[in-house]
């Protein structure tokens, strides 16, 4: 089978971003597969994609802004390749419908909805989808329940679910934690979305109620300065880390006890899975599809934008430190159904039955 896995940008390495990259490689191990990417740039970290797929990984120059000589070339690369599937991520929608309209194709076009369907792209993204949708050119698909309740709500379709899945190769060899030592790790770029500034106030908090902690937080974006400034105004600067953005998070999971998140909203994190693979028990908040994830076994659950429910669930392990070892046991377990190669031989199953 021919597939073209479609991605907006690859320059920075976000949970689709790297979910793109684990399922190319993945299913290139039995198919004929094309990466391509609408806009230039790739995050180092994503060497081994380079470096498997050579000229096959594509990017086509695509100018921020709507661009219709990028969908002609677009159109043309699709032309020349003649794939059997198209499976995009993040905002290809719009040049897809941009390149080839609701004409019908010799491919079968597949999207997958990373986020929570009103949030996933800006509203021409979604008219897009709706029109495609109508026209039963596109086939979504939803990476756990909570997002596909949220896609029947905006385009009225039901969809599949595949749940996201991680390469586990280096994984494999990390025993759980059997010790709790109060530090905490936080994985996601910073934007707005994933809401930085409750997570240190809910620090700040657990600080003056004489905890001793050490908060890692992994990533680079434009809310990185503000955050850095606002942990200096709460006094807490001494024991948090910024490390900016970093190409592997493994050495930073290995050193750390517990992954925090604090976003607004999310669908499936991947940050989350790779937690779970390395025995970190997960503190998020119950939005999207983050009940899917864990359980009162491997992550404790908060109520979303209040510190005081973030707060209450940094408590837990300082207070109960003998259940952190069952914890970090449960979460090893339950990341094994997060695989990639599981992942990847359910997206094959709904790409032949469509094609057939």
């Amino acid at each position: 089978m021919k597939i073209v896995e479609l991605i907006s940008q690859m320059d920075r390495r976000g949970g689709a971003e790297v979910f793109f990259a684990s399922l190319s490689i993945a299913l290139a191990k039995q198919n004929d597969v094309y990466c391509v990417v609408l806009h230039d740039g790739i995050d180092p970290s994503f060497d081994e994609l380079k470096r498997k797929f050579g000229s096959r990984l594509i990017f086509l120059g695509k100018d921020k802004r709507i661009d219709f000589k990028s969908n002609l070339r677009l159109k043309k690369l699709i032309r020349k390749l003649s794939p059997d599937v198209i499976h995009s991520h993040s905002q290809c929608a719009v040049s897809m419908f941009l390149a080839f309209g609701c004409k019908k194709q010799s491919f079968k076009y597949f999207h997958t909805v990373h986020s929570i369907a009103s949030k996933e792209g800006p509203f021409y993204d979604r008219i897009a989808k709706k029109i495609m949708i109508s026209a039963k050119r596109l086939q979504l698909v939803a990476i756990s329940n909570g997002v596909e309740e949220t896609i029947e709500r905006i385009y009225g379709a039901q969809c599949p679910i595949v749940e996201n899945g991680i390469n586990f190769t280096r994984y494999s060899s990390i025993q759980p934690k059997t010790t709790f030592c109060g530090r905490f790790i936080c994985v996601a770029g910073f934007r707005p979305v994933k809401n930085h500034e409750l997570l240190l106030k809910a620090f700040s908090k657990l600080s003056k109620e004489g905890f001793t902690f050490h908060l890692t937080c992994c990533g680079g974006g434009e809310t990185l300065p503000n955050s850095m400034r606002l942990a200096q105004e709460l006094g807490i600067a001494h024991v948090v880390t910024f490390t900016g953005q970093v190409s592997d998070v493994l050495p930073y999971l290995k050193k750390n006890d517990c992954l925090v998140s604090s976003s607004h909203y999310e669908g499936s994190p991947i940050s989350l899975i790779e937690a779970l693979a390395a025995g970190l028990p997960c503190i998020a908040p119950n939005v999207g599809g983050i009940p899917d994830l864990l359980d009162s076994n491997d992550g404790l659950l908060y109520e979303a934008e209040s510190v005081d429910s973030l707060v209450a669930s940094l408590r837990f392990f300082f207070k109960q430190p003998d259940s952190f070892q069952s914890f970090s046991l449960a979460a090893k377990k339950a990341s094994q159904q997060f695989d990639i190669k599981r992942c990847a031989d359910e997206y094959l199953k709904l790409f032949l039955e469509a094609i057939k």
